[in-house]
């Protein structure tokens, strides 16, 4: 109650009027990200379609080798699906959380969602490409696979051009809300919009395994004066090289995309501990998700199981030492962990390392950008982000940090 009535104090008094500036320009934003989207649909559709068409032509029964030339078909087929899966899985979780956080949680509607859209992405891509293309390889193919590809090239420059569009909007509108909101939580904290934590502090936190760090940039860094406690939000992607049969293959792959905190813990304490969303149980249910968890591991770090029931349904405890995880998770801590996970429908990690706490909520965008197509000072949309930025920023005062159990 008394957090909704700070934000209906600012809503009303500052927030409001302070975003009223920015609808002048919120018509022009909203032709340029309309344009952007619908680059990013044609950029999809091209991929897909291209990729479906030639593989509908392609002889793959004419090839040596018979059935194996069909398995490796079949494989390729399955990459672009499973592909396919993953990437409106993640949209649809996103979707879903943005409108109510209770729905993130139903495995069914997530589920059934991802395999109808899927499905339709699938038959779209399949019938556009086989009618584009036509039903034998030759010039007129290779010249309309070449026009397709070409199209998009042409169009990624005025896209990048309008996409700094939304971007500035986007600043724009952070500079006011979080400026706003935080005289209203906490004026002590300082806020650098264009810096954020250093890559140390990221690989301190063991909650993420990479080869070798390949791009490491962030931005929205706060920091408090109690506990050391600051944090930023990042985006890390990992360099992997591979040598197999002579030849060197590098990958690209997205590591973390989100936000991380770190603090000075109350405690002190040896070993590491960490506690992850529990994927297993999610997948598998109770009873083979917890027995896939047994057999999950980085080297002497062992599943410790916890007496909480909410908070075993959410997440999955590991440590070094079980006595150091329970004197570091008491009972205490347990509840106040549940309840900042209420907060947030995305994923949370937590780590307990060199006597620090590290906390990673892993948003996939931005958890503090405006309503593009929708009014800007939407009351509802507004309170959300403020109580977002509450749970993160109060985390000191919730994880009770200020009271040094050693002392």
């Amino acid at each position: 109650m008394h957090l909704n009535n700070a934000f209906d104090k600012i809503y009303h008094a500052e927030l409001k009027p302070a975003l009223s500036v920015l609808r002048s320009q919120q018509k022009f934003v909203i032709l340029c990200t309309f344009f952007t989207r619908l680059f990013e649909i044609y950029f999809i559709t091209v991929v897909i379609s291209l990729f479906l068409g030639f593989m509908q032509i392609f002889p793959f029964d004419e090839l040596p080798g018979g059935n194996f030339s069909k398995i490796i078909g079949g494989f390729m087929y399955g990459v672009l699906g499973l592909v396919v899966v993953m990437i409106i899985y993640k949209q649809i979780k996103i979707k879903l959380g943005e409108r109510k956080r209770e729905l993130v949680t139903n495995n069914i509607l997530i589920n059934g969602l991802t395999l109808l859209i899927s499905a339709l992405v699938l038959y779209c891509g399949y019938f556009i490409g086989t009618n584009y293309l036509g039903n034998e390889m030759g010039l007129n193919f290779m010249l309309k696979w070449g026009g397709a590809i070409l199209s998009v090239f042409i169009l990624i420059i005025p896209y990048n051009l309008i996409k700094k569009v939304e971007s500035g909007f986007i600043n724009n509108y952070k500079d006011i809300f979080i400026a706003t909101a935080l005289r209203s939580i906490d004026s002590a904290i300082s806020y650098s919009k264009d810096k954020f934590i250093g890559q140390d502090e990221f690989t301190d936190s063991k909650l993420f395994t990479f080869q070798n760090i390949y791009t490491f940039n962030g931005s929205d860094l706060f920091a408090g004066s109690v506990q050391n406690f600051h944090g930023s939000s990042l985006k890390v992607q990992q360099k992997e090289v591979h040598k197999s049969s002579g030849k060197t293959e590098v990958k690209i792959s997205e590591v973390f995309n989100g936000y991380l905190f770190v603090a000075d813990f109350n405690k002190l304490f040896s070993g590491e501990t960490y506690i992850f969303p529990d994927v297993s149980r999610n997948i598998l249910g109770e009873v083979y998700g917890e027995f896939m968890n047994e057999y999950i591991h980085r080297g002497k770090i062992k599943l410790v199981k916890m007496e909480d029931v909410n908070f075993e349904k959410m997440f999955t405890v590991y440590s070094s030492d079980e006595l150091t995880a329970r004197y570091i998770l008491s009972p205490k801590l347990i509840e106040r962990i549940n309840e900042f996970k209420n907060n947030f429908y995305q994923d949370i990690l937590f780590s307990f390392v060199n006597n620090k706490l590290f906390v990673a909520i892993k948003t996939d965008s931005e958890l503090f950008k405006p309503v593009i197509f929708g009014k800007l000072d939407d009351y509802n949309y507004l309170q959300k982000q403020y109580n977002y930025l509450y749970a993160l920023l109060t985390l000191p005062e919730q994880f009770d940090l200020k009271t040094k159990i050693w002392n």
